[in-house]
């Protein structure tokens, strides 16, 4: 029996065969992320006295490649959504594939199961809602800011020049702290998870120090994890083959 075993994932080829035959598609793609992962992850841990950044970087923009290929593909059932996951938790580098591969799962949740991840938040989950609308008050205040920066970098002034510098910082804080607190709040629905990953997109460019990005994307995967629990069917193969060890 084929398997490997990546960042604590053990992934068991004949159980990934068990996907349905309108996916096996997909299930191939996964497998290639999985492949490309495993050998990233070898050179990386197995290669410190002697690294070879080159066949890293080759490594990595192929993962980034098969990630792409996975996230463009339509999953036919819920298992090939479930699988999807599998490799979004496991697999999925950087922020940029993170987006891009749960952007492709939810819209996978509309077209199989009907999530309906974008209707009006406000009315599902008003409280998510607000904390969301507390992250966009100072990220609209900080465009405002970069603009009057910009101005006052042309016209000379140096104490304008110092006060935008400490607007900006103080915006900057506020994001992040915002942020933070949309992170530590679950969200119930696939509206409230796309919200959240809205947010995740948009951030790329104001990250701070990362710590509530990262925390933002680990609250996303429990989110995710937690809503596509009771849709999982009764018996189903990757359960207990792909599967999280302690």
């Amino acid at each position: 029996m084929a398997s490997g075993k990546i960042h604590g994932i053990c992934f068991d080829i004949e159980a990934l065969g068990a996907i349905p035959s309108d996916d096996h598609a997909l299930w191939s793609a996964a497998l290639k992320c999985c492949t490309i992962h495993s050998k990233l992850v070898g050179e990386v841990e197995f290669g410190v006295d002697n690294l070879d950044p080159a066949s890293i970087d080759t490594l990595a923009t192929e993962r980034g490649r098969a990630v792409t290929d996975l996230a463009e593909m339509r999953s036919c059932g819920i298992d090939g959504i479930i699988l999807k996951k599998v490799i979004l938790m496991s697999v999925a580098g950087g922020y940029d594939e993170t987006a891009l591969l749960l952007r492709s799962c939810l819209s996978d949740c509309d077209r199989v199961i009907e999530s309906q991840s974008e209707v009006n938040l406000i009315d599902i989950e008003p409280e998510l809602s607000t904390l969301i609308a507390n992250f966009f008050q100072p990220v609209n205040q900080l465009v405002k800011e970069s603009d009057r920066f910009a101005d006052v970098s042309i016209a000379g002034a140096e104490s304008d020049l110092r006060e935008s510098c400490r607007v900006i910082k103080d915006l900057g804080a506020q994001i992040e702290a915002a942020m933070d607190a949309v992170a530590k709040h679950p969200a119930t629905t696939f509206a409230g998870l796309n919200a959240k990953l809205e947010i995740f997109e948009m951030s790329d460019g104001c990250r701070g120090n990362g710590h509530a990005l990262l925390s933002l994307r680990g609250s996303m995967f429990r989110d995710f994890d937690r809503l596509l629990e009771p849709l999982k069917k009764p018996v189903l193969p990757c359960s207990e083959k792909i599967c999280s060890e302690p």
